[in-house]
């Protein structure tokens, strides 16, 4: 069997950097590979064509004239494969159908994330707008040099226009196919002129998704959608408390029922392996599990929010200090107060956790809905004891993400039963699973101060959050961000170690914790803003817009606070504490106008609003809500976004829809609550989403902008809860400081708004 890939240290030159990062994806090429034979360790992939011109990892041009593009960002919905797609064919100058496109196996050359292939944190068209752009006009110099150099001309004498490069002065033209062989020899230029900043064609307009047809007629790929030669199928009886074990297991009689192959204990529950993944789900119910206490038996939400509230005096991280907040509440002033509890939240994605995983002797293949392939490689390898590039890792569509992906979970258990049963093994959980055994967004507790002096202005505030560090459960991603060359032993202990160490008081502690509040552009004299850790039994994880999701609700709610207290409009009061000419005022002064901010809501309803910054955007929001027989109901949201220049703008109209309909379910009703050691909720029925009904009326409008490409996927979520809870403060006076807000509202009588 040949040898496994290895990757070895490498220096990043710009010309190195034009060699891997060029992608791009137009017509869909559903592909995710499959091994040829046994003996093969590698199947050809896509664009492993003979004679193709191929000048970075990503872009490859065949002879027959294909352009042919591999993605090494997940694709969740969010259209990064559109927008990629649109960058290849603008420096190429062709349709954006003539590009088709394949999802980038995990492998060092698609590394482009801190030493990772990762997709996270809004960065994908951030960090590849000018990159992509780079390497597809480096192929588009380099088939220009081979065609001038054929015809004896300047290249300077010589364009490009729909696939095919024509002398002007002669007529002469070749297309790209038939250039491909000669232009793999031309250098890789070190500066490509890039031709969309000056006359962009596609840039800015909203062409057609490119896997849109896949996605009506089926033919899409998902991780469920799976299936290779061999395949068992795994049901996974997941315990009911986090660390517990089985200890006794009855499954005679499952054993004995068609197709059911073996039920099997394993370190993170019990699996029964079948043919059919039907035949399993049948046998489940005649398979019964004695399950230990496990170490968190006793552990209680309830508990946790009550001891929280009597931590007002424990030690604390300052993440920022300016003026002295101290005496400024001491002085003539008044003093607004108020706390901020925010639950544990799951992910929920549409398509439960799952993976297929062959475990062979000296590689691992595995196919999987994953936003990092590189931590999927990473956590791979230590089950078999491998190196992490003797892990083949095949990406497909994600029917969801939103942070919960970068966790491999589902990968550690198809690899284990994979490697104890000889055969390709596919995991698929139950929706139960996937909300009972989650990574969390952490639950949160706020405590709010802010003085207000005799003339109505507010000069100093206090911030003083509790949440449980996300980065100090990270340590699989450290280690996957440690380079091939060092041992993976080391990898892995210096990931554990560096998760420590990052939240840490060494270091300040979590930087998530209090991010959108220590960046806050508020304006005020005086402003501390503190951190305290959550030391909880529950593995908290990256949610979308991670810590302002949270954070966000806690400072645009405080702010409207501020406003009452002082009786200020909303609206004026956050004019006068934003900078002149500050992006988030331009926002917000739109979003007036938009959302028609001072003319009358419907009745029965008022506007509330809310502006904040995150992933290197601004994004104002405008609700009018109202609550009818005790049911809170929400009319319509405005929505303003500075995101840099839209690439595709109906695509970021889209990303800010779906960032405020989830935001919202998670706003009224979602929370995660554990008691006795177990998740409360399982299903849809008892964490729910918003439903197409009760989905209010969305305008969304992009500011124009001069800047580069910032975050869109998840800008849309933090500041939906506040201005909810402001508007609905405005329609009944009742302020709610707790979310969800529904259960907040229903428990305001008995003082737990």
């Amino acid at each position: 069997m040949p040898s496994s890939p290895r990757s070895r240290p490498r220096r990043w030159s710009r010309r190195g950097v034009l060699k891997v990062l060029g992608v791009g994806a137009g017509a869909l090429t559903i592909g995710i590979g499959y091994r040829a034979c046994d003996e093969q360790r590698r199947v050809a992939g896509p664009a492993d064509v003979e004679g193709a011109f191929r000048p970075n990892a990503f872009v490859t041009i065949t002879p027959d004239d294909r352009i042919l593009f591999a993605l090494n960002k997940a694709e969740m919905g969010q259209g990064i494969i559109t927008g990629y797609a649109m960058l290849i064919a603008e420096e190429l100058a062709v349709p954006l159908a003539r590009v088709q496109t394949h999802f980038a196996d995990g492998a060092p050359e698609f590394r482009t994330s801190d030493g990772m292939q990762l997709t996270a944190s809004s960065t994908s068209m951030r960090q590849g707008f000018v990159p992509v752009r780079q390497a597809a006009a480096a192929a588009r110099v380099m088939l220009i040099a081979a065609a001038a150099e054929r015809w004896g001309v300047e290249p300077s004498a010589c364009e490009v226009a729909n696939g095919q490069v024509r002398h002007v002065a002669s007529g002469q033209q070749a297309s790209y196919g038939e250039l491909a062989g000669s232009a793999a020899d031309q250098p890789v230029p070190d500066e490509p002129p890039l031709t969309s900043d000056t006359a962009p064609r596609l840039i800015g307009s909203s062409p057609q998704r490119v896997d849109i047809r896949a996605k009506v007629d089926g033919s899409v790929v998902y991780g469920m959608d799976v299936t290779v030669p061999g395949m068992v199928r795994a049901l996974v009886l997941h315990p009911p408390r986090f660390g517990a074990v089985a200890t006794e297991v009855q499954a005679d009689e499952a054993r004995a029922m068609p197709g059911v192959i073996d039920v099997v204990s394993f370190p993170r529950g019990v699996a029964i392996l079948a043919e059919k993944y039907w035949q399993a789900l049948r046998a489940r119910p005649h398979v019964e599990v004695a399950w230990s206490d496990g170490p968190i038996a006793q552990f209680s939400t309830t508990t946790l929010r009550a001891q929280l509230a009597q931590q007002e005096a424990e030690a604390k991280q300052t993440h920022r200090d300016e003026g002295d907040v101290e005496a400024a509440l001491a002085g003539d002033v008044s003093v607004v107060e108020a706390v901020y509890e925010t639950p544990y939240l799951a992910h929920a994605p549409m398509e439960p956790q799952n993976c297929v995983a062959d475990v062979r002797e000296d590689y691992v293949e595995i196919w999987v809905p994953t936003q990092s392939p590189t931590v999927v490689q990473e956590a791979a390898a230590a089950v078999v004891g491998l190196e992490r590039n003797d892990v083949i890792v095949h990406t497909t569509f994600l029917g969801g993400g939103f942070g919960r992906r970068v966790v491999p979970d589902a990968v550690v258990e198809a690899v284990t039963l994979s490697q104890l049963v000889g055969r390709p093994v596919q995991v698929i959980w139950s929706r139960e699973s996937d909300t009972r055994q989650g990574h969390y967004r952490p639950l949160s507790r706020s405590s709010m101060r802010a003085a207000i002096n005799t003339d109505g202005q507010p000069i100093a505030l206090a911030y003083h959050s509790w949440s449980s560090p996300i980065l100090a459960d990270q340590a699989g991603l450290f280690a996957a961000i440690g380079p091939d060359w060092m041992p993976p032993s080391v990898r892995r202990v210096l990931g554990k170690q560096g998760a420590k160490l990052v939240a840490s008081d060494l270091v300040g502690g979590d930087p998530l914790g209090t991010e959108g509040v220590k960046e806050t552009p508020y304006m005020f004299d005086n402003i501390r803003v503190e951190y305290s850790p959550i030391r909880a039994p529950i593995s908290v994880a990256f949610w979308r817009s991670v810590g302002h999701s949270f954070n966000a609700f806690v400072i645009e709610s405080f702010i409207d606070e501020i406003a009452h207290a002082s009786e200020r409009d909303p609206y004026e009061l956050r004019m006068a504490l934003l900078p002149a000419g500050s992006r988030e005022r331009a926002v917000l002064e739109a979003l007036a106008v938009l959302g028609g901010w001072g003319e009358p809501a419907a009745p029965g309803f008022a506007k509330g609003l809310a502006v904040h910054a995150s992933f290197g955007s601004y994004c104002g929001q405008l609700v009018e809500a109202g609550v009818i027989e005790d049911r809170i109901v929400v009319r319509r949201v405005a929505c303003v976004i500075d995101c840099g220049l839209a690439v595709h703008p109906d695509l970021v109209t889209a990303q800010i829809e779906g960032g405020i309909i989830f935001g919202l379910s998670a706003a009224l009703w979602q929370q995660i609550t554990i008691e006795g050691g177990e998740v409360q909720q399982g299903n849809f029925d008892s964490y729910r989403v918003l439903r197409m009904h009760e989905c209010p009326q969305i305008q969304v409008e992009i500011a124009s902008s001069d800047h580069p490409p910032t975050g869109v996927g998840e800008v849309g979520v933090p500041p939906i809860a506040p201005a909810l809870a402001n508007a609905i403060f405005a329609a009944t006076g009742v302020r709610l400081r707790d979310m969800p807000l529904q259960a907040a509202w229903d428990q305001r009588d008995r003082g737990a708004s």
